[in-house]
């Protein structure tokens, strides 16, 4: 029953985080994993909800690493 329990509990879990924030702007091109991301404040155009899946195939890049990659190449 405990086993059945953690499956339960992780697979909702799981789930959850799957969930990425992206600006509508047409030149936009990063998903964010928080809603509250401070990469998210210039948006104008309004945040929608995906998931991580859609965001990829629309050719959206992770900010977090993106603006680590853009750090080191400065």
């Amino acid at each position: 029953m405990k086993v059945l329990l953690f499956v339960l509990v992780s697979f909702i879990f799981q789930n959850g985080s799957n969930e990425v924030y992206i600006c509508k702007g047409s030149t936009s091109k990063v998903y964010h994993k928080s809603e509250k991301c401070n990469g998210l404040k210039r948006c104008s155009s309004g945040v929608s909800k995906l998931t991580l899946e859609e965001a990829e195939k629309m050719d959206y890049r992770d900010w977090e690493t993106d603006r680590k990659s853009t750090r080191l190449n400065s």
